[in-house]
């Protein structure tokens, strides 16, 4: 069911699906508040951080610009998608596996949530 195909960064691009903002004539940005996502998006990626602040829970939410990637997104044809107009890249079907997992890790890093008690769940919550 996969292809040979390989997508840029499909992680970032998870991530961006599932807490990014990407709008036309704008530098991307990331919002979260998982440190470990925001040390990797530092690490990985030309960044500017354009807000910050302690949330009630004490973890570090951020607003952080992703310089010079909207070439890649133009590419994997998701530049300019914002809030609910986003949706997934539209070669994802002809992807190779490794691609898939990392896309959808970083989706669910994004806006997954695990549950484990008497029913354990594993969910997305999204706006597609």
């Amino acid at each position: 069911i996969f292809g040979n195909t390989d997508i840029w960064n499909p992680r970032l691009l998870g991530l961006l699906v599932g807490d990014g903002s990407y709008g036309f004539d704008k530098t991307p940005v990331l919002s979260n508040c998982d440190q470990e996502i925001n040390n990797y998006i530092e690490k990985n990626f030309d960044t500017v951080t354009e807000k910050s602040y302690i949330t009630k829970d004490n973890k570090i939410y951020k607003e952080t610009r992703i310089r010079n990637i909207c070439k890649h997104l133009r590419d994997e044809k998701i530049y300019g998608q914002t809030k609910e107009n986003k949706t997934l890249p539209p070669n994802i079907h002809i992807t190779n596996k490794k691609s898939v997992e990392e896309f959808l890790a970083g989706l669910y890093d994004a806006d997954g949530t695990i549950y484990i008690g008497k029913k354990s769940q594993i969910n997305l919550d999204s706006a597609y």
